[in-house]
């Protein structure tokens, strides 16, 4: 038996419209984080407003700083 809680039809009728909603769109992988990993994405969330918002910007940085130094193009 599942310790689940069985979903009224109208919240399966919401969790298959929104499935359809989000089925193709590209997703981050799911992972862990070393607390000291978590603590510098928190500093950068607050600096940048989210901890998504950090994770791009320094993506950004990091695609300006390889494209400067020609790196990854070997």
């Amino acid at each position: 038996m599942s310790d689940t809680p069985k979903r009224s039809e109208a919240q399966k009728a919401a969790h298959a419209k929104y499935e359809k909603t989000r089925k193709n769109k590209p997703r981050l992988p799911g992972g862990y984080l070393t607390e000291e990993e978590n603590v510098l994405l928190g500093e950068m969330a607050d600096v940048y407003g989210s901890k998504k918002a950090a994770i791009f910007k320094g993506l950004e940085l990091l695609k300006k700083h390889t494209k400067q130094y020609d790196v990854g193009d070997e």
